[in-house]
């Protein structure tokens, strides 16, 4: 949850519904309702941002790499 370009909380999303039906997405420009985990201090204003992360490996992680460091 960001509020004035802060982060304020980071937490699971733990609901998502469309009208009064649970969802497990909404498409774009759609009303919906969105419920963080242990979290309702929402304000005017405040965004909410989504993300998702991913455990890897040190191997894998350095497979993903898109950079060019070293390569000639």
């Amino acid at each position: 949850m960001l509020r004035d370009g802060a982060v304020i909380y980071t937490s699971k999303l733990n609901s998502l519904k469309r009208f009064k039906d649970d969802a497990s997405e909404v498409r774009t420009g759609f009303e919906c309702g969105a419920g963080v985990a242990n979290f309702n201090d929402v304000k005017v204003g405040d965004i909410l941002e989504c993300f998702s992360v991913t455990k890897m490996s040190a191997a894998e992680a350095a497979g993903q790499g898109g950079g060019s460091a070293g390569k000639k």
